[in-house]
Order: C-alpha cells, then structure tokens, then sequence
C-alpha cells in the first residue's frame, strides 16, 4: 500500500504512537489531550489510515504528526 503521508524531518525525535504515554504524544503540536486520549484507547495501530479514520483527526492532522516526528512501530 502506498503510503501518501509525509515523511518526518531529519533530526527530530521520533515518537511512536503505539507505545507513546499521553504526556510524549501531546509534546507534539498536532496532538492535544483529547486526540491523544483517542490515540490511546484505539491502539495497536499498524497504518496511518487507520489514525486518520479515528473522529478529530483528518489527513492533515495525520501528516503534520509525521512531520513532527510521530510513527508507528
């Protein structure tokens, strides 16, 4: 499956959503309690599709937290 989401910047810490506390996942600017409370209780994850279904989130939110380093193990 093609992945359409962008790629992270060089040199910027890398969080994993599946493993990530509450308070890693809301150091990221696209992240905010609410959407990283929904982030938790959906995991595991294994594509960026599946994050971008979950309400609150769109592909635009997707693409902005890969570029300020979320990923997915």
């Amino acid at each position: 499956m093609e992945n359409k989401y962008a790629a992270p910047k060089p040199n910027i810490p890398m969080t994993d959503i599946n493993i990530a506390t509450l308070e890693e996942m809301c150091a990221l600017p696209a992240i905010d309690i609410e959407i990283a409370q929904a982030l938790v209780k959906n995991r595991p994850f294994h594509s960026w599709s599946e994050i971008a279904q979950i309400p609150g989130i769109s592909d635009e939110r997707v693409e902005q937290m890969q570029r300020e380093g979320a990923r997915i193990s």
